[in-house]
């Protein structure tokens, strides 16, 4: 069990530390993972394994207020006003319209936390009291 945990968190980190993270040219300095995690979280599970890496309520925020989103039909290609881009996967389907939901680390101050909604329409910051229900994650570092 040791071992198996150990290797899970080797291969975390090692995944961590070499990905690319992408500078879209933000007021921050904030720089974002390429592209979300793989598969999506309960939001205890994406605090114990992210959190040093999981943005803000206001980094992402910050994503919609300087960057231009372009819908693919399958998430979002997010481009920073330096040319660069990153990818966010619609991974769940609501009638017809594909939603994506991702984690911040952004408590509201009571029993809920703040995150990234979006459909192909439109993309907000989100507040769910929901913490056991699976969202993505998106990596940044500052």
């Amino acid at each position: 069990m040791k071992k198996t945990l150990l290797a899970i968190l080797l291969v975390f980190v090692t995944n961590t530390i070499c990905a690319q993270f992408v500078d879209l040219g933000l007021p921050s300095g904030t720089k974002w993972k390429s592209q979300c995690e793989s598969q999506a979280y309960t939001y205890d599970y994406a605090v114990r394994y992210f959190d040093g890496f999981l943005p803000t309520s206001g980094q992402l925020q910050e994503l919609i207020d300087y960057c231009q989103w372009r819908w693919t039909g399958s998430g979002y290609k997010i481009i920073g006003k330096n040319g660069n881009s990153i990818y966010l996967t619609a991974y769940m389907k609501r009638g017809d319209d594909s939603v994506g939901a991702y984690w911040s680390k952004t408590s509201d101050g009571s029993d809920g936390v703040f995150g990234l909604l979006f459909y192909s329409t439109q993309v907000k910051i989100d507040r769910t009291r929901s913490l056991d229900r699976q969202r993505s994650v998106i990596l940044c570092v500052k």
